[in-house]
């Protein structure tokens, strides 16, 4: 029903219609101004050529969407909505997605793992939770989740231990406990659970500053 009333708005030319279109063009500006704000910030590598094409698609797609309204064609400009919803989300999958995955640094910190023998029990401190799964999957360990406060008595039992938290977390550790560790990957990235929200409030800028530590007791 609604598809037969949308016809008939479309082709008598009638306000909903164009109306629809309008707030979809300038929805299409918004996001990508404030696309081009965001994610050159996403990281220091992630130069013009990583991040252009999908505000360049939403922007051309205002523009012929607004064009085709001024023509009186409004179903051309309906696809012409569509379509740059579509290539849009493709820009940024195929763009933006990959260097966000590269920035999460599970996949390196699970290749250190692998070079362990299984037997040493594994911790993650609580802030990294949601990367839990993805170790699991990758290294076939079942890493414990640990708070602040359990940190010291994981790693200073007789038994080997590893643990992946962020470096600063270490400061809290007794001297007897920090004498014993060896730090066997450092890495930067993203720690944070990632949100269209967490985006916007750190404008981009998605990298911790604080390194993530994988670390044994022996």
């Amino acid at each position: 029903m609604t598809g037969i009333y949308l016809d008939k708005w479309i082709t008598a030319n009638k306000l909903p219609p164009r109306l629809g279109l309008y707030l979809l063009a300038a929805g299409y500006l918004v996001t990508a101004v404030g696309a081009a704000f965001i994610l050159p910030n996403m990281s220091n590598e992630l130069n013009c050529q990583l991040w252009f094409l999908m505000p360049l698609t939403l922007v051309l797609a205002a523009a012929a969407i607004l064009f085709l309204i001024k023509k009186r064609k409004l179903f051309p400009a309906f696809v012409a909505a569509f379509a740059g919803l579509c290539l849009s989300a493709t820009a940024f999958s195929s763009q933006i997605i990959p260097n966000l995955v590269h920035l999460v640094p599970t996949g390196i910190l699970a290749a250190e793992l692998n070079k362990i023998p299984p037997g040493d029990k594994l911790g993650v401190h609580e802030s990294l939770l949601s990367w839990i799964d993805e170790i699991t999957f990758q290294t076939n360990r079942e890493p414990v989740k640990l708070t602040t406060e359990q940190l010291d008595g994981f790693l200073s039992s007789p038994e080997p231990a590893l643990l992946i938290v962020s470096e600063d977390k270490l400061k809290g550790l007794s001297e007897t406990t920090r004498a014993r560790l060896n730090i066997i990957c450092k890495r930067i990235g993203i720690t944070h659970t990632l949100t269209p929200g967490y985006a916007i409030k750190c404008k981009g800028h998605l990298t911790d500053p604080i390194p993530v530590v994988l670390v044994s007791n022996h």
